[in-house]
């Protein structure tokens, strides 16, 4: 959902932005604007982790999800925002509001097999390193006056690369090319993932705060609050993902 606005088209009122006086980034109706898109960040992750724990934990639910066609909603749940992308743009605030939280307990069911890979207590504590993590560089995408755009291209590009390694490293899988998995791998690929979601949360933040000073409190409101939230939230999914892999202690 960050093509249309790594292509920056409003250059020059962001500059405007980031050279704006410390009373004007202290703005109350910003800060509330914010604390909106993040409130309901929240509620959607508090859902995909009740949901996520549920399914793990009973069984009757898991094999609803796992043993029935359903199954291939689950397995291929990340690809409704790239298909419904312009849809999601158009769709009145309730029923964005509803497909929001539907995606968010379709991801829980979908990373419910986290618990059957790592231990509880490792999940929770990389659970509570991401939210740290999350936090002090939205409130760094926020204060700063640095425009971060640059860095989201090259982050961007980064992600190209990782996901044309994994296909590669799939399709050697596949060809018999390539045996077993090697921990080098898994490290180097959780290593570029983190770092590359951890600087678009800092630039998803940043954007936000610019659109309100661009055009208007608007951008904060609404069905604008729940696209917003639908960033922050994938970003902060797939960071969990990848600190659970640099972190993450695994059963047995």
């Amino acid at each position: 959902m960050n093509d249309e606005r790594l292509s920056r088209p409003r250059a020059q009122a962001q500059a405007a932005v980031l050279n704006a006086s410390p009373i004007e980034a202290a703005d109350p109706v910003l800060h509330a604007g914010l604390q909106r898109v993040y409130y309901i960040l929240t509620t959607g992750l508090a859902v995909t982790a009740m949901t996520a724990w549920l399914v793990a934990h009973v069984d009757a639910l898991y094999n609803l999800c796992f043993d029935t066609p359903l199954r291939f909603l689950f397995i291929f749940g990340f690809l409704f925002i790239g298909l419904f992308e312009s849809a999601l743009k158009k769709m009145p605030a309730k029923m964005l509001q509803a497909a929001f939280y539907g995606f968010c307990a379709v991801m829980g069911v979908t990373f419910s097999y986290i618990f059957e890979v790592y231990t509880s207590v490792s999940i929770v504590n990389t659970f509570i390193c991401c939210i740290a993590l999350f936090s002090a560089v939205s409130l760094y995408g926020h204060r700063t006056k640095r425009d971060l755009h640059g860095m989201a291209v090259f982050m961007g590009m980064g992600l190209t690369g990782l996901f044309i390694a994994w296909v590669v490293s799939g399709l050697g899988h596949a060809a018999g090319l390539i045996e077993g998995r090697s921990a080098v791998w898994d490290f180097v690929t959780a290593a570029v993932g983190t770092t590359c979601f951890t600087g678009l949360a800092a630039w998803e933040t940043q954007n936000m705060r610019d659109g309100y000073k661009i055009e208007g409190p608007h951008t904060l409101e609404g069905r604008h609050a729940f696209l917003n939230a639908f960033g922050l939230y994938f970003n902060f999914l797939i960071l969990s993902q990848y600190l659970l892999m640099l972190l993450g202690q695994r059963k047995g």
